[in-house]
This record gives C-alpha cells, structure tokens and sequence, in this order.
C-alpha cells in the first residue's frame, strides 16, 4: 500500500491558519526547553495566557518524550528539571546514545558538551521510567545504560522495533479497541510492508501494548509512590556500532521484558530492518515461521498455540507487562489464527 501524498502548506503554521498562529514567532530548537516549562506552566494555570484546564485543578503532569524529543527530553531533565521543577515524572521513550545539545540563548551556538552515553542524573527527585524497544538498544541505548535506582527505571522490550506496523501499518489510526489491531499484529498472513511499501514485512512486536502498561505503572509512581517492577535488560555484547542482540534458535531477542508474541511465537519479530534500505530499517522485521517450524513448535496446531500463549498472557499480566484491554484482545486474536 502505497502511503498518500500530504499537501503542506507553504510557511508552515503561520500560514495554514493565520487567525490562530498569525503571531507565531518560534526562535528555534535551542529554545525548546523553555518553551516545554512554559507549556508545562500553561497545563497547571501558572501561565501568562489562557488557562487549558481553567475550572479544573491541575495535581499532577507527566512529560513525555519519544525518538528525537526523547533525546531533548534526556537533557531537560538533567539540565533544565532541577531548577524547573515543572514535571511530576518522566516518560522517556526510545532515546538513543547521545541526548539532544544545550545552547547559548543569546548566539544561538550549540553547546557540544553532552556527550555520547549520558545517563538520567542518579540524583533526579521524581519517576522517571526510561522505554527502549530492541531497536534502540541495539542502536546505541546499549552504551547509555543505567542500572534500576530510587526514581529510574529502564525498561527493554525483545522483539520490538523504533517503529512498527501498529504505526507504519496503520492501524494505530484505525485501533478502536475492539481486538482487530491486535489480530492484525498477530496474524502473520497479514504481515507486510506497511504503509511506506517496504521491501520485508513490518515488526508486529506490538510495543504499543507494553507501552501502556509503562504509562500505568508510572502513573501509578508518580501518584501513590508505587514504583513499577524491574526487569532483566537484553542479552546484548559489543560497544557502539558493533553492539548485538543474544538470540535463540528462533532468532527471537534474549532477555529483557518478554511478551506472549516473543515467548509464544508464530514469527521472528526483531528490531532492525536488516535487508530494508533508509528508513525502513527503523521498522524493524517480522519472519514468520514456515509450516515446518510451527509443527515443531505446536505439534497439535491452534489448540498448542492458544495453550501457550495463554500461558504467556497469564506471566505477562502477573509481571506488569500488559495491561488487561490488550491481553484480553491479543486473546481473543490468537483464537482466530488458522494453521490450515
């Protein structure tokens, strides 16, 4: 499926609705954290503008940041929260080795003193809970690396990839809740090339689903002081850009948080697009096993499969790795898989 052709318009905000942004002046990147404490100040009513939430009473705000903005979010929490103070906690969400730069205000001159594997300061005051998907890890995260403490947590998810085909497929947008993203994840006959048509079918580790419970456990931390529970890291070897995944005999990722899709497999989901081009490496991969490999794995077919993957559900929901609406979906989805 070919993805559709976005017409955006020339001088970007400003012009596409002059009555709401006709005023805009953004400096640039280097004012991003500022301008983040400003929204953050904003969403609790100490703003110098219209209140979002007047009438309403503002206890907590949880700041989010994934890919790039989680790079800028590594550095606003290690440079700019301190002094802050804004954020209740963190969601650091697949950052890479080296967080985004500082700068000088007044030059404009990027400050290139971060440097690359620098860590969530040991001292932070409040939760932060650090997500890393196979990709990540394996893309460089794996030298950043920070061990469980006080108010960090890091997780690390096998099988998953920077981007997947909850997203590149499309369904994120379409997901109503009713169970057909997760068959579609599931489902190997439905893997593909997503949206961006390429070359070797999308990851469909489903990271979205861990993901949400990430978001619960540190809601829950943030709230109550209820720290979410620690999980092994993936079994990985190497520095920089020689740094590789442990894996089985299934090509399956060793270690790390483990979902019933890993540990009850119909594919090989793994982080990198290894045979894709540019950006579809960030996609990652799904191998579905041939008909030989499924009989070795679940000899009595569907029955075996849905019996181990229940199982897999069952340790995936007792350890905190997903959340009831997603297990009782993928469920629902691994029922309706054909081994015809």
């Amino acid at each position: 499926m070919q993805s559709s052709a976005v017409d955006i318009p020339k001088g970007g905000l400003v012009h596409s609705d002059p009555e709401r942004y006709g005023t805009l002046r953004h400096p640039g990147d280097l004012y991003s954290y500022d301008i983040f404490s400003q929204a953050g100040l904003a969403l609790r009513g100490h703003g110098t503008g219209v209140d979002p939430f007047r009438g309403y009473k503002v206890k907590r705000l949880i700041a989010m940041g994934e890919s790039q903005s989680a790079g800028r979010l590594t550095t606003y929490v290690n440079a700019v929260h301190p002094g802050a103070r804004v954020f209740d906690g963190f969601l650091i969400h697949s950052r890479g080795t080296t967080p985004a730069p500082l700068g000088d205000r007044q030059t404009g001159v990027v400050d290139p003193t971060i440097p690359a594997g620098t860590r969530i300061s040991a001292d932070i005051d409040v939760p932060v809970l650090i997500f890393e998907t196979e990709y990540d890890v394996i893309g460089g995260y794996a030298d950043a690396r920070q061990p469980d403490s006080r108010n960090i947590r890091v997780w690390e998810v096998a099988g998953t990839s920077h981007i997947d085909s909850y997203t590149g497929g499309g369904y994120s947008l379409s997901d109503l809740g009713d169970g057909a993203a997760e068959l579609a994840q599931l489902d190997p006959a439905r893997a593909s090339g997503g949206l961006l048509s390429c070359s070797e079918p999308l990851n469909a580790g489903g990271q979205y689903a861990v993901l949400a419970s990430a978001l619960a456990h540190l809601d829950a931390w943030v709230r109550k002081g209820t720290p979410p529970p620690k999980f092994p890291r993936l079994d990985t070897s190497g520095y920089g850009d020689s740094i590789t995944a442990a894996r089985d005999g299934l090509g399956i990722a060793r270690g790390g948080i483990r979902t019933p899709i890993v540990d009850a497999p119909l594919a090989a989901n793994t982080g990198f697009g290894t045979n894709m081009p540019g950006f579809c490496r960030v996609f990652g991969q799904t191998k579905p096993f041939d008909a030989t490999k499924l009989a070795k794995l679940y000899p009595h077919g569907s029955s075996d499969y849905v019996k181990a993957f229940d199982r897999a559900v069952t340790r995936a929901l007792k350890a905190g790795v997903w959340l009831e609406p997603e297990a009782n979906n993928f469920e629902a989805a691994a029922r309706k898989i054909s081994f015809g």
